[in-house]
C-alpha cells in the first residue's frame, strides 16, 4: 500500500483552469466601466462598441495572455494603451476603425507573438513601430488601406515568421522593407496595387518557404528579385499583367517546387527559364498567351508531376518538349490551337499513356 501510494504521488497532475473576463455581444462602449481582476489570463470584449482603448486600464495585470477586443468601433488605442501588461502574447483588434498605427501604440511588449489588425482602416504605420516587438511571430493586416510599406516601417521584427498584407492598396515596397524579418517563413501580398517586383524586396530571406503576389498588376520582376531566397518552395503570381518570363526570372529558386503563373499575358518564357528549378513538382502556366513551346522549356524537370499549358494560343509544341518529364502524372494542354498531338514530343518511357490525366 506504502509504494502503491508514493506512485500514486508521483503521477499527481494539478490542471489550472484558465482565467477569462468575457464581456462579448453586450452593447459595451467603454471598458472603463468594467474592473477585471487582476489574475485574469484572457480578456474577452468583442462585439461591443468600444471606440478607443485607454491608458492604464490593463494595470498590473501580470498573467495575462491574450486581450481580444474584436468586431467594435475602435478608432483611437492610448499610446502604451497595453504596456503594463508586459505578458500578453496576443492582441486581436480584427474589425474595427483604426486609421494610423503609432509607434507607441503596442511597444514595449517584450512577449508578443501574434498581432491581428485585420479589417480595420489603416492606411498609416509610423517608422518602427513594432521596434518593440522583438518576439512578434505573426502579423495579420489583411483589408486595410496601406499603399506604401516603408524600409523602416517593420524594422526590429526579427523573429516574424509570417506577414499578412493582402488586400490593401499597397503600390510601392521598398527595397530592405522586410531585411530585418530574418526569421521570415510567409509573405503574402496577394490584392493589392503592385506593378513591380523590384531587388531586394525578398532576397536574402533565407528562411522564406511562401510567397504569394496573386491578383496585382505585376508587369514586371527584375533580374535578381529572388536572390537568396533558397527556401522557397511556393511562388504564386497569378493574375498579373505579366507577359515576358526572362532567363533569369526565378533561377534563384533552387529548391521551389510549386509555381503559379496562370491568368497573365505571357506571351513568351525563355528556353531556360526554369533550368534551376529542378525541384518543381507543379507548374502552372495556363489562361496566357503563349502559342509556342519550345523543345528546352522543360528540360531538367525530371521531379515535374503537373503541368497545365490550357487556354493559351499555342498552335505548335516542339519534338521532345516533354521528354525529361518521368514523373508527370497530369498535363493539361486542352483549348489551344494545336491540330495534331505528336508522340515524338515525349520519348519512350513517358508516353502520353503513362500520364493518368491528359486533357
Amino acid at each position: 500500500m506504502y509504494i502503491l501510494s508514493i506512485l500514486l504521488s508521483s503521477w499527481l497532475i494539478i490542471i489550472k483552469a484558465q482565467i477569462t473576463y468575457d464581456k462579448r455581444n453586450l452593447n459595451i462602449d467603454s471598458m472603463l466601466n468594467y474592473s477585471i481582476p487582476l489574475d485574469t489570463e484572457e480578456v474577452y470584449f468583442d462585439n461591443n462598441l468600444i471606440t478607443n482603448v485607454t491608458a492604464g486600464y490593463f494595470q498590473n495585470m501580470t498573467n495575462l495572455d491574450t486581450i481580444s477586443l474584436t468586431n467594435n468601433l475602435i478608432s483611437s488605442i492610448d499610446d502604451f494603451a497595453f504596456s503594463a501588461v508586459q505578458s500578453v502574447k496576443v492582441i486581436d483588434c480584427e474589425n474595427n476603425k483604426l486609421e494610423v498605427i503609432r509607434k507607441n501604440m503596442f511597444s514595449p511588449l517584450p512577449n508578443l507573438k501574434k498581432l491581428i489588425l485585420t479589417t480595420n482602416e489603416i492606411a498609416t504605420i509610423e517608422p518602427e513601430s513594432f521596434l518593440g516587438n522583438t518576439v512578434m511571430e505573426f502579423l495579420y493586416m489583411r483589408d486595410n488601406k496601406i499603399k506604401n510599406i516603408s524600409e523602416s516601417m517593420f524594422r526590429g521584427l526579427h523573429n516574424l515568421r509570417r506577414y499578412y498584407l493582402e488586400e490593401n492598396e499597397i503600390e510601392i515596397i521598398n527595397p530592405g522593407s522586410f531585411q530585418d524579418s530574418t526569421a521570415l517563413q510567409w509573405l503574402i501580398l496577394d490584392e493589392n496595387r503592385l506593378s513591380v517586383i523590384k531587388r531586394n524586396i525578398t532576397s536574402g530571406l533565407h528562411n522564406l518557404g511562401v510567397i504569394y503576389f496573386n491578383k496585382n498588376q505585376i508587369e514586371t520582376i527584375y533580374p535578381g528579385s529572388f536572390d537568396g531566397n533558397t527556401a522557397t518552395a511556393t511562388l504564386r503570381i497569378s493574375h498579373n499583367l505579366l507577359q515576358n518570363i526572362s532567363e533569369s526570372m526565378f533561377s534563384a529558386l533552387t529548391s521551389m517546387t510549386l509555381l503559379a503563373l496562370y491568368s497573365n499575358e505571357i506571351e513568351y518564357i525563355h528556353p531556360e527559364s526554369f533550368r534551376n528549378n529542378t525541384a518543381l513538382e507543379k507548374l502552372f502556366l495556363y489562361s496566357n498567351k503563349l502559342s509556342y513551346i519550345d523543345k528546352n522549356l522543360f528540360a531538367g524537370l525530371h521531379n515535374l508531376e503537373y503541368l497545365s499549358l490550357y487556354s493559351n494560343e499555342i498552335h505548335t509544341i516542339e519534338p521532345g518538349s516533354f521528354k525529361d518529364l518521368t514523373a508527370l502524372q497530369t498535363l493539361k494542354i486542352q483549348d489551344n490551337d494545336i491540330k495534331i498531338l505528336q508522340e515524338s514530343m515525349f520519348d519512350a518511357q513517358n508516353h502520353p499513356t503513362h500520364i493518368s490525366e491528359f486533357w
